[in-house]
């Protein structure tokens, strides 16, 4: 891209975000500069500041629309399906992806405890998505989808904080098909009780056979 044009604002966000992200990948957060990320543009640096203050406005923005996608993408299924199948399509989304993705998202978290600007968004991310998944499981206790001894806000701790702590295995080398077992299997124990799994019926379900093969795993340790 030549040159920016301010009429083109919006595609132009969306070229800088892709450079930004191309450049992040490869170098790491401490290594990305926006003079970096001008020269993959082919722009000069005051280009970009018309659009971003930061590297770090570039990343919440960034952040911003990935976690849209993932949204959009998790609901295309609808609001009825099976409890289990957004969390299985969560995980293949975010673990089909470049493990430079793994490690930039944990350099941004390490990042946001010196930099009060990434330190507020992530926060506020954060309890955005404790918040989105304690409604989702109050409603889905109530209507008898799910345990009902089912605490909403500890369940979402608890799949946060182990969903992200198995993005730090894989960067470590743990095999995939092993944290994709391991999380279909914590997810199924956190979400139903012994006579709900066996009542299951994934007929229908996009991952029938993986269901099928961890609910028999459970049903016989």
């Amino acid at each position: 891209m030549a040159k920016i044009i301010t009429q083109y604002r919006d595609e132009a966000k969306k070229r800088i975000i892709q450079a930004g992200l191309e450049v992040l990948l490869e170098k790491g957060y401490c290594n990305t500069t926006m003079e970096e990320i001008a020269r993959r543009l082919e722009v000069t640096k005051p280009a970009l500041y018309r659009y971003f203050t930061s590297k770090d406005e570039l990343i919440i923005e960034s952040a911003k629309d990935g976690q849209t996608q993932y949204r959009n993408k998790i609901a295309e299924n609808g609001e009825n399906h099976c409890p289990v199948n957004s969390w299985i399509e969560l995980f293949d989304l975010v673990f089909d992806q470049d493990l430079g993705y793994q490690s930039l998202y944990l350099d941004i978290v390490s990042m946001s405890f010196r930099r009060k600007d990434l330190q507020v968004f992530s926060c506020a991310r954060m309890k955005e998505e404790i918040e989105h998944i304690t409604r989702r499981y109050t409603a889905l206790r109530d209507e008898g989808v799910v345990r009902p001894d089912i605490d909403p806000h500890h369940l979402a701790l608890t799949l946060i904080a182990l969903f992200n702590g198995m993005r730090l295995e894989s960067l470590l080398g743990v095999d995939r098909k092993e944290l994709r077992d391991t999380w279909l299997k914590n997810v199924y124990e956190l979400l139903f009780t012994k006579e709900q799994k066996e009542k299951m019926n994934c007929t229908e379900c996009r991952w029938k056979e993986d269901c099928e093969r961890i609910i028999h795993t459970i049903s016989h340790e």
